[in-house]
């Protein structure tokens, strides 16, 4: 029975229909679709020819159709189907467009980082909001203009007390990806680990900024997550653009742009992209253009205002500078502090590896403080890491190609540095990895402790004292992961797989294994959750011109990535050892993933050796580097566990290889490589 209703308007054209109970008035009338009284017309007039001119024509929808005939949407949605027309989706009804614009992309990645918000809509479809105060109302007038095609609302609300607008957008299939990208379990808070950092442009930063940043005394600083994953991320993304930060985790987490050089460089990419009503956060003391401290605080300068006992404080006003630029200078000077017993400050001077090695190179081998004066001259050197160039990196892929490494008859020969320098050019986040508990690399270069312990190696071992050789003696002494070097994995691959044949990598790593495997000409797979990865392998494969099928790399841990119906020839890898190895503190990695001993053997291990299993041709071959190791009085038998566990599935053993290690003043290693194989005949 039906009974008379409100008024109701549709595409502005007011109607007289009479509503069904069954309708649900209340959802449809905050979508706006009534006014005034209404008279529903007979279903029995709605023919095939008419439901295509209401539904096509005029891009009604079933909702809109069931209100105008005074019956449920179901039941239109049925008849559409029994009339064979199509669906039409929200996207292609209201013309949205198939695809973001760069500009809008870039909006919508420094929204996300700052106060945007995506929310799933449909099984393929998201769509963006994001709230802002009254007094911000201009600058989301801005974003409204820039989202206009997507737009859907603008409306007010009062959120804890405070009013405010809400800016949102239509669902669409256009917007998943990145719902997906920043909310990969689908629930929760934003996550930016998967986010490549080539999305963070100009636009990106300058947008991030409007929303979350503000100005400080001296600079400008980010509001940021408090989760660390999310804050590392948000670091790296900052010195993609050459952009050097703090981050403060104490109270409310934030990330500061305190430096001369790094303010610069990030007033000159935002201030183009800022909107009128937000220049005000730029409103601080800027610093001064012009001759640098550095270079106008000389010791030609200095010395004749020290000779007339002119103090720190002084000279800065003297000269314009800041107290602790004169209080740098003179510590470059070696001229002493005045406060008694205050322990001289350790000042990096960032003098580069040629001008240490020199300065090494003039002291006296000989003398009681040698040690210590190697010391001093590292302790004001920035960290020796240069990494070659890409015509270096091209010239060593070339190298590596020629290389005749080879196994045979147990022993490898051919083998050289060919690829290292082309994998360093590449994956410079390796420094960054830790053995336990110890200091990366990197960070083991600027602690005088470790530092000192490099040299008293090179003494000892009476290897050459120079910077890039103390720093492979720093990186011995942290014992900081290594690669898999290119030319054992030419060897491996020419050895194992047949040609033309598929090499699947469960663990990618820092690019060893896959430029082994290129070079050995055959097509190549890997996995790899590191967030710096993604982009380190599409610059790989950019670099040697490489595409799929031949080169394929997936961002994610091996035992939760889609391979579809993929055959590999070989499996080829070489996984982590526990948490001895550290290579990162992002959630995906297994040593976070997988507290526990168990835990990682069953959450870890065992789908890797099952996965391979499945993914591997009868009669093909399963090899994995890795070993046995101990935490403390703990050990932890993974070669046994892999044994086990493979034979288990079903794979045969049928040789283990021992793979030299590099060595440094002391006696050549091996590892072990388990060649495994798969029957022919399951």
């Amino acid at each position: 029975m039906a009974q008379a209703g409100r008024g109701f308007r549709l595409f502005n054209v007011p109607f007289e229909v009479e509503l069904n109970v069954g309708i649900n008035t209340r959802r449809l009338f905050r979508r706006g679709v009534f006014i005034p009284t209404l008279v529903t017309q007979p279903l029995a007039n709605l023919g095939p020819d008419e439901f295509y001119r209401l539904y096509v024509e005029e891009g009604r929808t079933e909702t809109e159709i069931a209100v105008l005939y005074g019956t449920y949407q179901v039941r239109i949605n049925r008849l559409r189907k029994q009339f064979g027309i199509l669906t039409i989706s929200k996207s292609d009804r209201l013309k949205l467009p198939g695809k973001l614009e760069p500009r809008l992309r870039s909006i919508l990645v420094g929204s996300m980082l700052g106060d945007g918000r995506l929310f799933k809509t449909g099984s393929k479809t998201a769509a963006y909001t994001e709230h802002h105060s009254v007094k911000q109302r201009p600058y989301l007038d801005w974003k409204v203009q820039e989202w206009a095609t997507f737009w859907l609302s603008t409306r007010d609300v009062v959120h804890h007390g405070f009013p405010g607008n809400v800016l949102t957008t239509h669902g669409c299939s256009v917007l998943f990806p990145f719902w997906q990208t920043f909310y990969p379990t689908g629930l929760g808070d934003k996550v930016f680990t998967g986010m490549p950092l080539e999305w963070v442009d100009d636009l990106a930063l300058a947008v991030w900024f409007m929303d979350d940043g503000s100005k400080g005394q001296n600079g400008v600083r980010f509001a940021v997550s408090p989760d660390p994953a999310n804050q590392q991320v948000l670091m790296r993304a900052l010195r993609h653009l050459g952009i050097q930060a703090n981050l403060y985790t104490t109270g409310d987490a934030e990330i500061c742009i305190h430096s001369r050089t790094s303010l610069n460089r990030f007033l000159k990419r935002v201030e183009p992209h800022m909107h009128s009503s937000m220049l005000y956060k730029l409103d601080f003391h800027r610093p001064k253009a012009g001759i640098p401290p550095r270079d106008l605080l000389t010791t030609e300068r200095l010395q004749p205002l020290l000779d007339r006992s002119f103090s720190a404080q002084a000279i800065a006003e003297l000269l314009q500078v800041s107290r602790n630029s004169v209080r740098r200078a003179l510590d470059r000077m070696g001229v002493p502090r005045n406060t008694p017993g205050r322990p001289k400050k350790v000042v990096r001077q960032e003098l580069d590896d040629g001008s240490a090695l020199e300065a090494i190179r003039r002291l006296d081998a000989t003398s009681p403080t040698y040690e210590d004066s190697v010391l001093g001259i590292l302790l004001k050197t920035e960290i020796p890491l240069r990494l070659p160039s890409q015509d270096e990196a091209l010239l060593d892929w070339c190298r590596l190609m020629k290389s005749p490494a080879h196994y045979q008859d147990g022993q490898f020969s051919g083998i050289s540095s060919a690829g290292a320098r082309l994998c360093q050019h590449l994956f410079a986040y390796r420094w960054d990895a830790r053995y336990r508990e110890h200091l990366s690399a990197r960070e083991a270069w600027y602690d005088p402790t470790s530092l000192r312990k490099a040299v008293r190696f090179q003494l000892r071992v009476k290897d050459p004292m120079t910077p890039v050789r103390i720093f492979r003696a720093v990186q011995a002494v942290v014992r900081a992961p290594t690669n898999f070097r290119p030319c054992f994995a030419k060897a491996v691959v020419s050895s194992l797989c047949p040609e033309g044949g598929l090499v699947l990598d469960p663990c990618a790593g820092y690019g060893g294994r896959a430029t082994g495997t290129l070079a050995s000409g055959r097509p190549y797979v890997g996995c790899d959750p590191h967030p710096d990865a993604g982009m380190a392998y599409e610059q790989l494969g950019r670099l040697l011109g490489l595409s799929e099928p031949r080169f394929t790399f997936h961002g994610q841990p091996f035992e939760d990535v889609d391979l579809g119906q993929l055959q590999a020839d070989l499996v080829f890898t070489s996984p982590p050892y526990f948490s001895v190895e550290r290579y990162s503190e992002d959630s995906r990695q297994s040593w976070v993933r997988y507290r526990s001993w168990n835990d990682w053997l069953e959450g870890f291990l065992e789908p890797l050796i099952r996965k391979s299993w499945t993914h591997l041709r009868p009669g093909c071959v399963m090899a994995i580097n890795t070993k046995n190791v101990r935490i403390g009085r703990q050990a932890y038998p993974i070669a046994q566990e892999l044994q086990t566990r493979a034979q288990r599935v079903g794979f045969q053993l049928e040789d283990t290889w021992n793979i030299p290690l590099g060595f440094l003043g002391k006696m050549r290693s091996t590892e072990p490589l388990f060649v495994f194989r798969k029957p022919s005949v399951e």
